[in-house]
């Protein structure tokens, strides 16, 4: 497929879609982020390099599926440079393999990073890793976007439809009830029956008093039981979840189920821990505009790794353990694609002889 910047995951607001993490030690006002280079401001103030040796240093970024980049752009406020730099891919965060040559990172304020260009493999995993040279806290870093592959909606990736971004409109949300109101979560402000949807509006009223959820403690703690409910406008398939929160704690086990009619549930894949422990062990902080700032930790819930089946409900239902009351819950992202309706069973037919 044709390879552009304007693809899903290439330019713009990407946190769900793609997660990146470094092991620099950003500077920055408040918040020092590798999510800057993700949140489609290229003339952003957002965040700076330490003055330091390259060599050792990282910059990654994790696409959820692998996606094919050719080219990457670069963006910071002025013509200093970074030392020299490679690009490298990977499929399992382990064993990464050189793409292309090694460049002087920066020395522009927006940079075209052609070493890609001879790019065939798709990777789930790209990184920038320092070569040599030293780093400068001179540029403010503002951006980094991606020449890469379209997706397809037949294969499993965040940036497909209903996966990732402002689905308020086509996915509803629902948590189960005791006493007339919601057991699993209450709003930000207290609310016993909070807006459900703030789980998939791609942190639009972050900022706002009601903006967030956190985990309902006050019924008693434990997890079984208690369900979380998204039902989608068309057959999908899902097999990975993103779980997004400002702290690491975790909320006991759960499993993700699924349903044609919301009433009868299937199994889907195993039971797993809900959150917990950051991605690539980085807590992140992200940016989001006009709404203001947060941070965020991003998990992944892979309970229904190797799903095959299409359901128009999903749910997680708990199953052990306690949820914790502390963190602001903040939206959660679908490894999804494109699903069929289940077959439906022939009329028999009656012979009479």
């Amino acid at each position: 497929m044709s390879q552009s910047y304007s693809n899903s995951g290439g330019t713009g607001l990407r946190f769900f879609i793609v997660i990146s993490a470094t092991n620099l030690t950003l500077g920055g006002g408040g918040i020092s982020s590798p999510s800057y280079l993700l949140n489609g401001n290229t003339t952003e103030h957002a965040c700076w390099f330490p003055n330091g040796a390259a060599s050792g240093k990282y910059v990654k970024f994790d696409f959820g599926s692998p996606r094919l980049v050719t080219e990457a752009k670069w963006y910071q406020d002025n013509s200093t440079s970074q030392g020299t730099w490679k690009w490298q891919g990977s499929n399992d965060d382990s064993t990464y393999t050189d793409i292309g040559s090694s460049f002087t990172l920066g020395g522009a304020t927006v940079q075209t990073q052609t070493q890609l260009n001879g790019n065939a493999t798709s990777c789930r995993y790209y990184q920038l890793v320092g070569v040599s040279g030293s780093t400068s806290d001179s540029p403010y870093t503002f951006e980094c976007e991606f020449q890469i592959d379209a997706i397809s909606n037949s294969v499993f990736d965040y940036g497909n439809p209903y996966g990732a971004g402002d689905r308020t409109a086509s996915i509803t949300v629902t948590q189960s009830q005791v006493s007339g109101h919601g057991e699993v979560f209450v709003g930000r402000s207290g609310s016993l029956d909070p807006t459900m949807n703030l789980l998939v509006d791609n942190l639009n009223l972050v900022g706002s008093g009601a903006s967030a959820l956190s985990f309902r403690t006050d019924l008693g703690a434990g997890a079984s039981g208690r369900w979380i409910k998204f039902q989608f406008p068309t057959y999908v398939i899902i097999d990975q979840m993103r779980w997004m929160q400002d702290t690491t704690d975790s909320h006991g086990t759960w499993k993700m189920q699924g349903s044609n009619d919301g009433s009868t549930w299937t199994d889907v894949g195993t039971s797993a821990t809900l959150a917990g422990t950051s991605f690539d062990n980085h807590n992140f902080s992200g940016w989001v505009g006009p709404g203001g700032t947060i941070n965020y930790v991003p998990t992944v819930f892979d309970g229904p790794n190797g799903n095959t089946a299409s359901y128009i409900y999903y749910r997680l239902l708990g199953v052990s353990g306690n949820v914790n009351g502390t963190p602001f819950i903040y939206e959660v992202a679908f490894r999804i694609k494109a699903g069929t309706a289940p077959p439906t069973a022939s009329p028999s037919l009656c012979v009479i002889t």
